[in-house]
């Protein structure tokens, strides 16, 4: 198993000061960001819209008009 905080760096996080541990922590979200999206490319792209579009549509029931209300409130959310 991969060892997650050395005890060195166990040993540095407890002497750290508040803008010591601010930068730290920052670090380490960024850190987890940038992985994250390393791993799934995908999901920082957003939805296509244009396949959600036609995909909504194909749906019975769902006039042109009902569309175009769909879609604007998932643009203005996304």
């Amino acid at each position: 198993m991969e060892e997650i905080l050395a005890r060195n760096m166990y040993k540095d996080i407890k002497n750290m000061n508040r803008e010591q541990m601010k930068s730290f922590l920052k670090r380490i979200y960024e850190d987890g960001y940038k992985k994250a999206l390393e791993d799934h490319p995908a999901s920082s792209s957003g939805p296509d819209l244009d396949k959600l579009e036609s995909e909504i549509s194909a749906i019975s029931g769902i006039g042109e008009k009902r569309l175009e209300d769909i879609m604007e409130v998932i643009k203005r959310n996304v």
